[in-house]
C-alpha cells in the first residue's frame, strides 16, 4: 500500500521535463521527439507552466483590469471584485491567458446590481495586461 502511494506521488514529476532532439536536415534545423539520425543534439525542454506571479503582481493586474472596464459603470469608484479566475483560451492568433473578474458596482440608484464577468487578456506569464484586449478571430 505504501509503495503504491509513493509511486503515485512520484509519477507527476516525470511530466515536467522531456527531451527534444535537434537535427539539421539539408541545412534546415528541425526539432523532434525522436532522434533524426546519428548527428543530433539533445535539447532539454521544461514544459511546466512556469513560475507563478507574486500576490503583489496579481493585485496590480486585477486593478489594471478593473481600470480597463471602469468606463462601463455609472459609479466606477464603487466597483468591487466578487470573484476572479485565470483561464487559457485560443483564437486565430494562438493561445491567450485571460483573467475573468466578476465585477459588481452600484447602479444609478446606489444599489449593487449583481456581479457580471469581465475579461482581460494577459501576457503569457500573467504579470500584466496584453496590449490587445479583444479576440482576434
Amino acid at each position: 500500500m505504501n509503495k503504491a502511494i509513493l509511486l503515485l506521488l512520484l509519477s507527476p514529476l516525470s511530466v515536467y521535463a522531456s527531451d527534444v532532439y535537434q537535427c539539421t536536415v539539408d541545412g534546415v534545423t528541425t526539432f523532434s521527439q525522436t532522434p533524426c539520425d546519428d548527428q543530433y543534439n539533445t535539447v532539454e525542454v521544461d514544459n511546466s507552466s512556469g513560475g507563478s506571479i507574486s500576490e503583489e503582481e496579481k493585485s496590480m493586474v486585477m486593478k489594471a483590469c478593473v481600470n480597463h472596464h471602469s468606463s462601463n459603470f455609472k459609479d466606477p469608484n464603487s466597483v468591487r471584485i466578487d470573484n476572479s479566475k485565470t483561464v487559457w483560451i485560443s483564437d486565430t492568433s494562438g493561445a491567450r491567458q485571460v483573467l475573468i473578474l466578476d465585477l459588481n458596482a452600484r447602479n444609478g440608484y446606489g444599489a449593487y446590481e449583481g456581479a457580471k464577468p469581465y475579461r482581460c487578456f494577459l501576457n503569457h506569464d500573467g504579470s500584466q495586461l496584453s496590449k490587445v484586449q479583444y479576440l482576434i478571430q
